[in-house]
């Protein structure tokens, strides 16, 4: 739950917070596929929350919040070699969001409509 200057406060609600916190929690116990799990559920509430007007910076403190604050990265050790550090997930989480609002960007660079350059009634004399 992290405020920005300019947008809405980004907010991760209560049933993408619980999905998130047992995705983190796999990831972070090395669980098979839980670092593409991760990487598909923050994209899609990333896109969800930047719709909603958030800032691309308070999306990604308020998942990390989510990560830094999850019950089991907190209270246990990683069981597997292939696991996430618990300090790397918010830095992955962070990239992860940040790559949707750098996507959602140059498609909206790419479809904005152009300004046509229309003579001047001073240049056509």
């Amino acid at each position: 739950m992290s405020t920005t200057t300019d947008g809405p406060e980004a907010i991760v609600p209560k049933a993408a917070r619980r999905r998130l916190s047992n995705q983190v929690a796999r990831a972070y116990r090395g669980t098979y596929g839980a670092r593409t799990g991760l990487r598909t559920l923050v994209r899609a509430m990333s896109v969800q929350m930047l719709r909603a007007g958030s800032s691309p910076e308070a999306i990604a403190r308020a998942l990390s919040d989510v990560a830094l604050k999850c019950p089991v990265v907190v209270g246990l050790p990683a069981t597997r070699n292939d696991a996430v550090d618990a300090s790397a997930l918010p830095a992955l989480i962070s990239e992860y969001s940040s790559e949707v609002a750098i996507e959602m960007n140059h498609r909206r660079a790419k479809f904005a409509p152009r300004r046509q350059d229309t003579p001047s009634p001073e240049s056509s004399r």
